[in-house]
């Protein structure tokens, strides 16, 4: 909840700080990826780190829909298809 209400005024760096935290302590949760995914997307900079959360994601849920389609959409922005 902290991590969204830092995503929800910009402050990436806490949100993701508070998230990875919040994956070490447990690796195999989904939330905090999901979330981790969204704040690397809308920060912006480091494209690399989100395509990675996002497959992440993946790997804890194949099907997970929103991941898939985030991927999807950075894939075709780095001019990539898989």
């Amino acid at each position: 909840m902290r991590a969204r209400a830092h995503l929800t005024r910009k402050e990436y760096e806490p949100a993701k700080a508070l998230l990875q935290e919040a994956i070490e302590h447990a690796p195999h949760a989904l939330a905090p990826r999901v979330v981790l995914s969204h704040a690397l997307l809308q920060e912006g900079r480091d494209l690399a780190a989100a395509e990675r959360a996002l497959r992440e994601v993946l790997v804890l849920d194949a099907g997970h829909a929103e991941a898939r389609q985030n991927l999807g959409v950075l894939l075709r922005q780095l001019g990539r298809t898989s």
